[in-house]
């Protein structure tokens, strides 16, 4: 990466980041929001997938996207794919980071036929989300469902 392409945060700009609740560290090349509000963008976020959604969070809790750049709201976007829901960076049982731990064993999930796998992650098959839709759409015609 370029480093003229990295954001980077005037005095000014920390000081006003840095009045913010939601921050939890600001220097002059990186931006840390604290865990409860990574939290409340990832709720927002994950209602609908995309940066604007990012931004319109952001702008709701008082920052200026201008100032934050938009190498950071991408990040986050790209974090939130990437990794789901925020954690605080350690597994809570044995203290030692997520990566570190050994995954749970999902094969069973796959060989069930409802699951396939994408890439590192789990997701319902094609022909499980239509049967489901198509039943959802035939309750609601039938009245059962709103």
């Amino acid at each position: 990466m370029n480093m003229s392409q990295i954001k980077r945060y005037t005095k000014d700009e920390i000081d006003v980041l840095s009045k913010s609740p939601y921050v939890k560290n600001i220097r002059e090349n990186r931006l840390t929001f604290t865990y409860e509000f990574r939290c409340i963008l990832y709720d927002e976020w994950i209602k609908s997938r995309s940066v604007v959604s990012i931004r319109k969070v952001l702008k709701l809790y008082g920052f200026d996207c201008n100032m934050l750049g938009w190498r950071i709201i991408n990040t986050i976007h790209y974090i939130f794919n990437r990794d789901g829901r925020p954690t605080r960076g350690k597994n809570k049982t044995f203290g030692i980071p997520n990566s570190m731990v050994e995954r749970y064993d999902d094969e069973f999930l796959i060989d069930s036929g409802i699951f396939k796998r994408f890439g590192k992650r789990i997701r319902f098959t094609s022909e499980f989300i239509d049967k489901v839709y198509k039943e959802l759409v035939l309750r609601q015609e039938k009245g059962l469902i709103k």
